[in-house]
């Protein structure tokens, strides 16, 4: 219970500032209002389900911790030299290739929806990566090859590679989220496979990233259409933040 309490105390600070008073999603919001709003969505309809199911998966395995099922994965590597792909994979790199693949076609084609698409993982991998980074640098838990890193929990790999499974499947539907969660679940068991985190880690980062692509709303509703906003999550080895482009 202790090592959970940090993710759900986490996700309300970051998003009871901005979910309190505030109008509904089908209303304009300021895009404060609207970053406040985007942070709350683990803890908000219909991100909170996913939060509450991953919250319970994350406890229940917690007694598999440090036995063999784990230590058996990370002696025999099943995975072989096939683990390194699964790191790269776990990588911000594949989201990016999506935000700009989309973003410049809808730019180019004129499509809104492949603009709406492109933006939505780039809320998805922000916030899931801003997240996921303030908790590890709590240092709560070392990795399981006791080179005295204490970012064992959560998994940044597999909040990740779950923040982007969860956006293609919500973009696209089954035919191509079905593939991005095998790509998610392999990434996950790589970890194991590389002795770098337990399988509590695994779940409660696969949560984080499901519950901000399931959570956040479709679409921004800011009061001032023409006006850009960037939301770009800055982590340096000394300090964390969120840096906001604005176009006014």
């Amino acid at each position: 219970m202790k090592l959970l309490l940090p993710i759900l105390a986490s996700l309300f600070c970051f998003g009871s500032a901005g979910a309190a008073d505030t109008p509904p999603a089908n209303e304009p919001l300021t895009w404060y209002e609207q970053i406040g709003r985007d942070f709350a969505a683990p803890i908000r309809q219909p991100g909170l389900p996913y939060t509450l199911i991953g919250t319970g998966l994350t406890l229940a395995s917690l007694p598999v911790k440090n036995t063999d099922f784990e230590s058996n994965i990370a002696q025999h590597k099943p995975l072989g030299t096939w683990a390194s792909a699964g790191y790269q994979l776990g990588l911000w790199k594949i989201n990016l290739a999506y935000f700009v693949g989309f973003m410049g076609y809808g730019l180019l084609a004129n499509d809104t929806d492949a603009v709406k698409n492109s933006w939505r993982m780039f809320r998805a991998t922000a916030y899931t990566g801003l997240v996921t980074t303030a908790i590890k640098e709590i240092g709560l838990e070392e990795r399981p090859r006791k080179n005295g890193d204490l970012k064992s929990f959560p998994s940044g790999h597999a909040s990740n590679a779950f923040a982007f499974a969860g956006t293609v499947y919500r973009n696209h539907g089954w035919i191509f989220g079905a593939p991005a969660f095998l790509m998610a679940g392999f990434v996950s068991y790589s970890r194991m496979n590389d002795n770098a985190h337990y399988l509590n880690d695994l779940i409660a980062g696969a949560t984080i990233g499901l519950a901000y692509s399931m959570g956040l709303d479709s679409d921004w509703h800011s009061k001032d259409e023409a006006k850009t906003v960037a939301v770009i999550p800055i982590v340096q080895s000394t300090a964390l933040g969120l840096g906001a482009v604005i176009d006014f």
